[in-house]
């Protein structure tokens, strides 16, 4: 009832103050239109349709230029050569990735980059978040085999250690970007 909408608004009151603000401030604002911009500059939908069969599914010029602007790098620590700026930021980015289709592979590099910057050894975030910033490494993940039924004798990836680090080979059937 109407009682209960008055307790809520008190509740959130005491907890968050008198007003949440929503809306872009001017930094944020620039952010989203000059990602905007961009992408329609250079992302048009005959680029998005031949990377559906291209074999390596984003066009590596694009790649480059979004390492110019600063995505691939943009939430990330200085200290792996990001910019450490606010996850908002990246969102609001995202947003104008996915309004504008762009097949580039932002969204899995920087959701698994920032996984690894969160819960991944120092050894691990010095090893791959500078080839992040640096638009070199781009990261994804694997989701299951070819033959989806989960099963020992499906499993034909295979690691195999090479000095100090592991070779994965294989094919899975979901990779975002």
């Amino acid at each position: 009832g109407r009682g209960t909408k008055a307790v809520n608004a008190a509740v959130i009151e005491e907890h968050i103050g008198n007003k949440m603000d929503v809306l872009l401030n001017d930094e944020e604002q620039l952010v989203a239109s000059s990602a905007r911009e961009f992408l329609e500059g250079e992302c048009s939908t005959a680029l998005v349709r031949q990377m559906e069969e291209d074999p390596i599914g984003h066009p590596p010029e694009l790649w480059a230029k979004c390492t110019e602007m600063g995505w691939t790098g943009m939430c990330l620590a200085e200290e792996y050569g990001g910019q450490a700026l606010p996850l908002t930021y990246l969102g609001l980015v995202m947003q104008e990735v996915g309004r504008a289709m762009a097949p580039i592979p932002l969204h899995s590099t920087a959701v698994t980059s920032l996984a690894i910057q969160k819960a991944g050894t120092k050894a691990q975030c010095q090893s791959v978040l500078p080839g992040v910033s640096a638009g070199k490494t781009i990261l994804t993940w694997a989701f299951s085999e070819q033959d989806p039924r989960f099963l020992p004798e499906t499993v034909k990836t295979t690691a195999v250690a090479d000095n100090d680090h592991y070779v994965i080979t294989g094919k899975k059937l979901f990779e975002d970007n």
